[in-house]
């Protein structure tokens, strides 16, 4: 996987460098290529093929290569950050904080929310309570309300 880290010989081949599967398809494309190539290339000019265990000895090393070089220039266009998925109910049961408006029944204000990757989320909710009004600023617990497919809000702080 990229960002894994990886040394010695297997850092010199580009393994570490973009995942693996990628660089195992391309390892044995490149052998069976050049593999084929060899023989073909030698049945044209000497008209023998050579023993396929001989044949593997370059082949496997014009892989390699092939591999390696494949490697250097796929990772340079191999994005550099990671993201992840989650869904819009993964923000249930966390804290945030009234950004903007006074959240009342029937009007909803914006609230900051922190997704477990540290990514903030905006959402608009209402006070679970129908009394409650909670200002801009106030710290909030953001549940899910599931009779209604909503997110309501309980005040943690005046």
């Amino acid at each position: 996987m990229p960002g894994t880290a990886v040394a010695g010989p297997m850092a010199w081949l580009g393994i570490g460098q973009m995942p693996f599967m990628i660089w195992l398809v391309v390892l044995l494309a490149g052998f069976g290529l050049s593999g084929m190539g060899l023989q073909l290339a030698l049945r044209d000019l000497l008209g023998v093929d050579l023993p396929s265990w001989i044949a593997a000895i370059p082949a496997g090393a014009f892989g390699l290569w092939f591999a390696r070089g494949f490697g250097g220039v796929f990772a340079r266009l191999l994005p550099k950050t990671e993201t992840e998925a989650m869904s819009e109910r993964m923000l249930a049961r966390r804290r945030g904080v009234i950004s903007q408006g006074t959240a009342s029944r029937g009007r909803p204000a914006e609230v900051r929310v922190m997704d477990r990757f540290g990514n903030t989320h905006y959402l608009r909710a209402e006070p679970l309570q129908d009394k409650d009004a909670l200002d801009q600023g106030t710290e909030v617990l953001v549940l899910r309300d599931r009779r209604r497919d909503r997110f309501v809000l309980v005040g943690l702080s005046d």
